[in-house]
């Protein structure tokens, strides 16, 4: 029948239009992944000089009988140790703030004026220190996790992040960590991108929560 004949040629024009999709898909993503591992190299040797640069500079203070003081830290990473309960309104205000909302919860902050104000009103329940660019790449490599619309989504794929961030010239994990740690102009989209932090307990328990702890 006619009908059969046209629903053939239509299935033979569907399968080449599927092949020539994935070979274009393909190629796209060797692109891209070549273009991503290039940027990864670059943040690396540009870190790598950043770190050579302090030293020298420290090496020649001590030579000069001199300090070298290293620029203030720019983010700062906070965790949450204690539940909700006999915790006063403002503090479990700022921690809903700061997206603290559970035990071991844990997010980046700017390091500004204002969040250092809130974070003395939580010092009892929260700890805090400035990470470095390697405590920052294992945390989102390892536990990070993106916002798309209201689902949490694992960073398993560059694609997640550049469909997301993509506007931002964020492309890939490793733009969104150099985002993270230089605090770049992007820093608040990229920080609203990430999920909160989902961490588990210290290895042995905690030995004392009763004080604060940085």
């Amino acid at each position: 029948p006619e009908s059969f004949a046209k629903k053939q040629t239509r299935d033979v024009e569907a399968a080449k239009a599927l092949i020539t999709l994935r070979t274009t898909r393909h190629a796209d993503i060797l692109k891209k992944r070549a273009e991503w591992t290039d940027r990864a190299r670059k943040y690396h040797e540009n870190h790598r000089a950043q770190q050579r640069l302090v030293i020298n500079k420290r090496r020649e203070a001590r030579n000069a009988g001199n300090f070298y003081v290293a620029p203030e830290a720019k983010v700062m990473f906070v965790i949450r140790l204690k539940g909700i309960n006999r915790i006063p309104p403002t503090p479990k205000k700022i921690l809903r703030l700061f997206r603290l909302r559970q035990i071991n919860n844990a997010v980046f902050l700017k390091v500004n004026k204002a969040s250092l104000n809130m974070l003395q009103r939580v010092t009892p329940y929260v700890a805090y220190g400035y990470p470095s660019r390697k405590t920052i790449s294992e945390l989102i490599y390892s536990r990070g996790s993106g916002r798309v619309g209201r689902t949490r989504i694992p960073l398993t794929n560059n694609l997640i992040i550049e469909q997301n961030l993509g506007k931002f010239n964020i492309t890939c994990i490793e733009d969104l960590i150099e985002e993270i740690h230089t605090c770049g102009p992007h820093f608040k989209e990229a920080n609203n991108f990430l999920w909160t932090f989902k961490l588990h307990n210290p290895r042995g328990g905690w030995r004392n929560k009763k004080k604060p702890y940085q």
